[in-house]
């Protein structure tokens, strides 16, 4: 398994940021077959593995980069992705 230092690109729209990869985290990983995203509802830590995904058939950890409560989850981007689904992966509630 491997890691990327910080793969994140970061929108906030008041207390919520929207989560997609940046352009170099997608040249890396190449494009995203699976992705294991923590569930609407899950209590997230900053700097904590706990997205993992298969690019290229290999496993990277991710960690998130804030502290909060997910929201949302983009539907395409759960389990077997869809091509395209980077457009956005997570939406965060910041505590």
């Amino acid at each position: 398994m491997r890691e990327l230092a910080n793969p994140w690109h970061q929108e906030y729209q008041g207390r919520v940021v929207v989560l997609s990869l940046t352009t170099e985290a997608q040249r890396i990983l190449g494009p995203v077959e699976y992705w294991d995203l923590p569930e609407v509802g899950a209590k997230v830590v900053a700097n904590q593995p706990l997205i993992v995904v298969m690019a290229k058939w290999r496993y990277t950890d991710l960690t998130l980069p804030v502290n909060g409560t997910v929201v949302a989850r983009n539907p395409r981007a759960v389990g077997w992705a869809e091509r395209g689904a980077t457009d956005w992966i997570l939406r965060i509630e910041c505590n």
